[in-house]
Formats: structure tokens, sequence, C-alpha cells
């Protein structure tokens, strides 16, 4: 079976929408020049963002070999969320996403920032960063709104503030 070959900035970079066609395979510019990143082939994507999303063993191999990433091991290694048909994939993106915007924006920044910080903090600095981001929530007119729409048995219509 022919596997389409998708530029990974097709992809969506939502960390949570993150979704590959089953016949999709990444790829990318060093493949073929064989180049490896000292030698200037990569911008820091490769490097800096692949062992974060896929893990180093991973990733080395991937930069020093230039393989392609299948959509089932994209899945299994962390890199895309979940794998559909093609047919089928822009119908998921859209469900995902409408699935997260039922949700309370200032809340999914918070937690945005803290997932997307937290590799770069101590397990004490993250419990303290966590504590103030839900102090935020708290406060939060969103919130006020999240549980009155609760208590009332209707649908929350979340601002934002």
């Amino acid at each position: 079976m022919p596997r389409a070959r998708i530029p990974t900035s097709l992809c969506s970079w939502s960390q949570a929408s993150r979704a590959a066609s089953a016949q999709a395979s990444t790829w990318r510019t060093w493949r073929a020049a064989r180049l490896t990143t000292a030698a200037g082939s990569d911008t820091g994507a490769g490097s800096w963002l692949l062992p974060r999303q896929i893990g180093t063993p991973a990733a080395l191999r991937l930069l020093y070999t230039g393989d392609d990433l299948g959509a089932d091991e994209a899945v299994a290694l962390g890199f895309a969320a979940a794998v559909h048909p093609s047919d089928e994939l822009e119908k998921a993106a859209r469900e995902l996403a409408e699935r997260i915007a039922t949700a309370s924006p200032f809340a999914l920044a918070r937690t945005k920032q803290l997932v997307l910080s937290g590799a770069g903090r101590t397990m004490t600095d993250h419990v303290v960063a966590t504590r103030e981001a839900l102090a935020e929530c708290f406060a939060s007119e969103d919130h006020a709104e999240g549980v009155a729409a609760f208590l009332e048995r209707r649908p929350a219509r979340f601002t934002g503030r």
C-alpha cells in the first residue's frame, strides 16, 4: 500500500489534537540530505523537540537514520494522539476540537501552560505553579459559570475570564 507523505507542519501542533491518517508517514528535510544535526541541517525542532515528545532513544534513531515514522508508531511513541482512516481524519479532528471548545478557555490556557512548562521545572516548583493556577481558576468567572451550569443542569457558557 502506498504511504502518503505529509510534512509535519501539516499536522496540527495543538498538543491534544495531533492526529494522523492511517496511511501517513512523517518526513524531515535531513532525510534527503543525510546530514547530521551537528552539520546544521536541524533547526532545533528535531534535536530539541523530538526527545521531549517521543523520548531520547526514539528521537536519536529518527535523527540518525532519517527513517519515516508511520502513523501507528507515531501513536505508540506519543508523537501523534490518534490514528484515523484518511477519509475520517478531518471529521475526527473537528470532533475533538468541538469537545475541547466546550471547556473553559481560562482553565485550558493554564493547563497548557502547566503541561508545557512542567518538563523544565522541579516537582516542587511545579506543585507551586499548579497551586497558583488552581487559585486563579477558582477565582475566575469561568469557575463560577461552571458551578452554576452544573447546579442548573445546563451547558456552561464560558467566556475565558
